[in-house]
């Protein structure tokens, strides 16, 4: 007797098959996330780099140096004159602005001195007290940015 053998798929093996593909698909048009979330999430991590910045240049100066936010805005400043806005690196202008609808809350100075140290005011007089968050709200979603006291981290 003569076993003749045909090179195809089962039924089976064919609904298995979809069934992967179908599995797949899912889960990569899952991790897609929306344009507004990615554009939060990259201008929250700008804002975190502009604090190690301003961190960074009063550690390596010691002098004063923070960040003022006031809602829809921010600008880098020297303790020494806290009200004249300075250039950040990558930006064109002194004061950043945010894109339509993002918002940084609450308002208020962050600044460091020659020890990373963070506090409240411009002339680095009052003392960060325990974890301090900012939240940077775009289309409904919101991301948060934390500084830790004493040691200034920002994760």
């Amino acid at each position: 007797m003569v076993i003749v053998r045909k090179n195809a798929f089962t039924l089976i093996e064919s609904i298995a098959i979809l069934l992967i593909i179908a599995i797949v698909a899912a889960v990569a048009v899952s991790s897609f996330s929306s344009p507004s979330l990615y554009n939060l999430r990259s201008r929250t991590e700008t804002i975190k780099d502009h604090l190690r910045f301003a961190q960074n240049r009063a550690m390596n100066t010691s002098i004063v140096y923070g960040i003022n936010f006031s809602g829809n805005s921010y600008f880098f400043f020297s303790g020494e004159n806290p009200q004249n806005p300075l250039l950040l690196p990558g930006q064109d202008e002194t004061i950043v602005i945010l894109p339509s609808g993002m918002t940084i809350s609450p308002t208020g100075i962050v600044s460091f001195d020659s020890w990373g140290k963070p506090y409240t005011d411009a002339q680095a007089n009052t003392p960060q007290v325990g974890i301090r968050t900012f939240t940077v709200t775009y289309g409904g979603d919101t991301e948060v940015i934390t500084i830790t006291a004493n040691t200034g981290f920002i994760p």
